[in-house]
């Protein structure tokens, strides 16, 4: 006999399965916001599916089931109030209703999936996402197959592996989240079907060795050792460990052949991998702890509320770049890599205590219940569900996942059934019914997705014309990038996923054309947008020079080279700025701030100009003819202006005492035009010694 579901547990299935699989090449990011408009699409239908289904068991509300509503409320409010912090109010309500949105599908799935037999609604989950799991395993592998004809295994190859998840480590993170429900199907499955959960749980942990992402490596191999200790020391039946420490081992067992595997295809790959993990102050590791440290100093700016929804991205490069990818002005990071930073500094202390407290009561309620019941499968889906709640937990303290639909509607999946799984509960006695309960939730649900589903509307639309604009500019197709830049702006969609205001590009395509009128606007627009964006201060302040503001162009130059020291724009056009303004010995130390490795003609050419009027003024100062001709000599050679300004570095010494020694000594040694005693008398008036 078929088991039977109800309408709100098939919806709510189908859409498990469509979500993740869900991406579209007309916006940027390919599966950020297409995935999102189907996620607040399926939370409004479920909700009205959930209203009207009166069938089955009555609308019992667990005491847990309560709690845990109360504080998703709370956390939802107390979020709300970040808005105003925010700089751009438009995209912080943007970013709180899909995070509300995705928030309010654990109550609503808890009554939307409350009527079924838990055993079969398991089961349905389980087959779902197996489902899910064999498409995106198999096209992971044939894309891995078919990189390995062309290329040499490496860390730069596994990133063209991202299936529909648009990076290679949200890829690995998910074939993680899909595990726990495997594990189920195989619990609770039988014959072939359990064979072939048992094989595809082989291939989720290969790739997910093989994709070399750290934190899944960390997750996975932290919700193994739990769910042995789980296993070992806390569940006393023979039955039981009969079956966990067997399971253990072969997931250990798993794990050492794929290292295996890495080690004889590439050793110094995984070598590399594993020393990352151990060592911290290198690599990646390094810059996440950079950011971490840094989201600290933003923290502390408003602690209570945090700077507001959306705000980390405009903050973050306020305290500089130094060392890091983004420190040339080419990358711009956009979160934390750590949802806990990331709620912290722009939801507050409040907020993060309240979402502590929310993960910690899921952690409660599931060690109960493993306590409470009695028979081995219940036991072992209690531990199960456990395996998926660390193995998310843990990649949050890394990673982004909140960031991503897919992510957390499996991760808040789990957490329904954390709830539905509950023992020896009984009905909330409240003063509110558990139908006002259920009524609440479900008027709230439909009010936040429907919201949701408007804004990512908008908001989709405008990242189709924001990505227009984006290859109109690559083809200089300026008059093009302004018609898109309009049609692409909104309320709620003022910069592109890289965080750059979409008026910095309207802003660049009119100073392409000549008007420099509305690119100063333009560039002002931005600046109040994103005030720590290193371009759209470099460009700012270049408007600022030409309408004659010099003081205003150079706070900002300077700005934008305290915030990105690698880039290099803001150093040339500040020695600009005091060059045009007569003052040299500035703009030559600005030169000299420049890392040679950055260097380019327009650098050297600068140089040169800049070492040509040393000279000039130079020249103002020598009395002795033979040496005033010797040095406009020099400025007729920029190889020798260039060799000379590297032999004051090198030396340690001023521009101007290289400048004449050079001259001294050509005169003297080369050309044999002054004595010994001449050179050295030129050298007692002109050079001082320190």
């Amino acid at each position: 006999m078929v088991p039977k579901l109800s309408k709100s547990a098939y919806l709510f299935i189908i859409f498990l399965i469509i979500i993740p699989l869900t991406k579209s090449q007309l916006v940027i990011d390919p599966a950020l916001l297409p995935k999102q408009l189907l996620f607040s699409l399926f939370t409004l239908v479920l909700s009205f599916f959930v209203l009207f289904d009166n069938a089955g068991k009555k609308n019992i509300v667990s005491t847990s089931g309560y709690f845990i509503f109360i504080l998703i409320g709370i956390f939802i409010l107390i979020s709300s109030v970040s808005i105003f912090n925010a700089i751009n109010q438009g995209e912080a309500i943007a970013e709180w209703l899909r995070t509300s949105n995705n928030l309010i599908l654990i109550p609503l799935g808890y009554f939307a999936l409350k009527k079924t037999n838990q055993t079969d609604l398991i089961k349905f989950l389980s087959i779902a996402v197996s489902v899910v799991t064999l498409i995106v395993v198999l096209s992971g592998l044939f894309r891995f197959a078919g990189l390995l004809i062309s290329e040499e295994y490496g860390h730069q190859l596994t990133y063209k592996i991202n299936v529909t998840f648009g990076h290679r480590n949200l890829y690995s993170q998910f074939l993680l989240l899909c595990m726990p429900f495997i594990l189920m199907g195989i619990i609770l499955f039988k014959t072939r079907l359990r064979l072939f959960l048992i094989i595809l749980s082989f291939f989720i942990v290969l790739l997910i060795t093989v994709l070399l992402t750290k934190s899944v490596w960390i997750s996975l191999i932290a919700a193994i050792v739990q769910t042995f200790i789980l296993g070992v020391f806390l569940i006393r039946d023979k039955k039981i460990k009969k079956h966990i420490i067997p399971a253990s081992i072969f997931f250990v067992a798993i794990i050492i052949s794929t290292i295996i595997l890495i080690k004889l295809t590439s050793v110094e790959t995984f070598t590399k991998q594993t020393y990352f993990i151990e060592n911290y102050k290198h690599g990646s590791s390094l810059e996440r702890v950079n950011l971490w440290e840094k989201s600290l100093q933003i923290f502390k700016e408003s602690p209570v509320f945090g700077i507001g929804q959306a705000g980390w991205k405009i903050y973050i490069p306020k305290y500089g770049t130094k060392e890091m990818h983004s420190s040339e002005g080419n990358i711009h990071f956009q979160r934390p890599h750590n949802d806990f930073l990331w709620i912290l500094t722009e939801n507050g202390i409040i907020a993060l205590f309240l979402y502590l407290i929310i993960i910690g009561a899921f952690y409660f309620y599931a060690f109960s219940n493993l306590f409470k019941v009695k028979t081995f499968k219940d036991k072992a889906l209690s531990i199960t569900l456990l395996f998926g709640l660390t193995s998310f937990l843990i990649i949050s303290f890394f990673s982004f996942p909140k960031e991503r639909v897919e992510h957390t509607f499996y991760f808040y999946t789990i957490l329904i059934l954390i709830l539905l799984t509950q023992r020896e509960e009984n009905k909330v006695k409240k003063n509110i019914s558990p139908l006002a309960i259920k009524r609440i939730v479900v008027i709230t649900a439909i009010i936040l997705s429907a919201a949701t589903l408007v804004v990512t509307t908008i908001r989709i639309k405008s990242e189709i014309h924001t990505l227009n604009a984006l290859e109109l500019k690559s083809k200089s197709s300026w008059k093009g990038v302004i018609k898109e830049v309009n049609k692409a702006e909104s309320y709620f969609y003022k910069t592109d996923p890289t965080a750059t205001p979409l008026c910095w590009y309207s802003g660049s395509a009119y100073f392409n054309l000549g008007d420099k009128k509305n690119a100063y606007d333009q560039f002002k627009k931005a600046y109040t947008i994103h005030p720590n964006h290193v371009h759209v201060l470099n460009n700012l302040a270049t408007s600022y020079e030409l309408n004659g503001l010099h003081d205003s162009a150079i706070v900002l130059y300077k700005r934008a080279i305290k915030i990105s020291p690698g880039f290099v724009d803001p150093y040339l056009n500040l020695c600009a700025v005091y060059f045009n303004t007569g003052q040299i010995d500035l703009a030559y130390e600005i030169l000299m701030k420049i890392d040679p490795e950055n260097s380019s003609q327009k650098y050297e050419d600068y140089l040169i100009t800049v070492i040509k009027e040393k000279i000039r003024l130079l020249k103002n100062t020598v009395n002795e003819r033979v040496l005033s001709l010797r040095l406009e000599a020099i400025t007729i050679s920029d190889d020798w202006m260039l060799v000379i300004h590297q032999h004051s570095i090198e030396n340690n010494s001023d521009i101007e005492t290289q400048l004449i020694e050079e001259a001294i000594y050509s005169l003297e040694e080369i050309d044999k035009a002054i004595t010994h005693i001449e050179a050295e008398n030129f050298r007692k008036k002109y050079i001082k010694k320190e």
